[in-house]
């Protein structure tokens, strides 16, 4: 599960560039004067490369770890994965905000750049978070609610990270709650 979580991780990375520069406006001026008042003017694709790697390099890390850790097999190697989940998430949320309510420069009238973060990261991620953690705290519900409420938590996190832009903290912290799962069948191999 954590090799597919990372496969798929890559998969959606790409879209990080659209966050970066239709979302978050990385890279971009916004234009106040002349003919090119109220449009933005943003770099190319290459100059994403290295803010994209930036913000998949911890959830890579994450991953990286867990499969590290999974032929350990101490007791507590789920509640280790478990809290894994969240790296992802939290690292996501840090670096966007740092590179964005800190800005000074030209917005449209009446718009902030920590307005700008958190209609576009930080809204979507507190919703991922609250996924995140209605799986990992599952345990504590009534058995019959368990699996429902994996079930929807999971599909909640993939879909709102992935039509947010925030697949790449989404789709390895759903990898790393299910194979923080005690249930062997969750295994990435059988160990004997």
């Amino acid at each position: 599960m954590l090799l597919f979580g990372g496969l798929v991780t890559l998969v959606f990375a790409p879209g990080t560039v659209d966050l970066l520069r239709d979302d978050l406006h990385v890279g971009c001026s916004y234009g106040t004067m002349g003919e090119a008042a109220g449009s933005w003017f943003c770099s190319d694709g290459i100059g994403y490369l290295f803010p994209g790697a930036g913000l998949l390099s911890v959830p890579g890390l994450a991953l990286i770890c867990a499969l590290a850790l999974l032929p350990a097999r101490f007791d507590t190697i789920g509640r280790v994965l478990t809290a894994l989940a969240f790296v992802p998430l939290a690292w996501v949320a840090g670096l966007t905000a740092s590179v964005t309510v800190a800005r000074s420069d030209a917005l449209p009238a009446g718009a902030t750049w920590s307005g700008v973060w958190l209609v576009a990261v930080g809204l979507p991620l507190l919703g991922c978070l609250l996924c995140a953690t209605v799986v990992a705290a599952r345990r504590l519900l009534p058995a019959a609610l368990q699996t429902p409420a994996t079930i929807v938590g999971l599909a909640a996190l993939l879909l709102l990270g992935i039509t947010s832009g925030l697949a790449i903290a989404a789709v390895p912290a759903c990898a790393l709650l299910v194979a923080g799962d005690d249930q062997p069948r969750f295994a990435l191999v059988e160990l004997s």
